[in-house]
């Protein structure tokens, strides 16, 4: 990046889950796992942030969303997170 920047973003993603080996068990017994019709076959994510940029910077601010991986009544429907980030490119 040789100049300065300025945007703003927004990214989403619908994603395709026909197997969690981390929820339901790697392929070999666990203690705990999640059973296939508990499962949300269909995940959402979606984000949205600015970024500014100068010098070999940037500088981003981010809200993002997820739907949950599970349909359990103890689970939330959605997680919602946030982040500033900074990062620095080398030539």
């Amino acid at each position: 990046m040789k100049g300065d920047e300025f945007y703003v973003w927004a990214a989403g993603r619908l994603r395709g889950v026909a197997y969690d080996a981390l929820l339901q068990g790697q392929f070999r017994h666990s203690e705990v796992t999640v059973d296939y019709d508990d499962m949300r076959k269909l995940v959402w994510e979606t984000g949205v942030g600015i970024t500014r940029g100068w010098s070999g910077f940037q500088l981003t601010f981010s809200v993002n969303a997820k739907a949950a991986d599970t349909r359990l009544d103890e689970a939330p429907d959605a997680h919602f997170w946030g982040g500033l980030y900074l990062s620095r490119q080398f030539d």
